[in-house]
């Protein structure tokens, strides 16, 4: 079982004092900058520090899912951006594999998500995805 790991089990913006998220994750200490994100207040567009929003029912959906299939997520953002989170997410390590930007496909400049490039679904390879642009899914988000 393939799941995104963005927007789909989790929402993550720019910490905002005062706002109540499911918990957080502060790259400012550890001096790696692992998502960029627009941002007016920083000059380099660069996010220390994330809030992060959890779906419903999201632990207790990858618990049985690991019970049936070996779940697996991606993300078009970094590894220790992704590892910080499932740190909290998914302490039990219930998720058994993980894909991050490395894994994705740039396409004439649009970076696709590792969809694009997943062997195991040949309708989504990146040569099929340039024949046939409307049947993939390309993120203009990721760029």
């Amino acid at each position: 079982l393939l799941l995104d790991l963005d927007e789909t089990l989790v929402h993550t913006e720019q910490y905002e004092k005062g706002r109540k998220y499911d918990f957080v994750v502060d790259f400012g200490t550890s001096g790696q900058y692992t998502k960029e994100v627009r941002s007016k207040n920083r000059p380099s567009n660069i996010v220390e520090k994330f809030g992060v929003f959890v779906r419903p029912y999201c632990v207790e959906f990858l618990r049985r899912m690991s019970q049936k299939y070996i779940v697996s997520i991606y993300t078009a953002s970094t590894q220790p951006y992704c590892d910080a989170i499932m740190e909290k997410l998914d302490p039990d390590y219930l998720v058994t594999h993980r894909f991050y930007r490395d894994h994705c496909t740039t396409i004439n400049s649009i970076k696709c998500s590792l969809l694009c490039s997943y062997d195991r679904l040949p309708h989504q390879r990146p040569l099929h995805l340039h024949k046939h642009p409307n049947q993939g899914h390309a993120d203009s988000r990721q760029l």
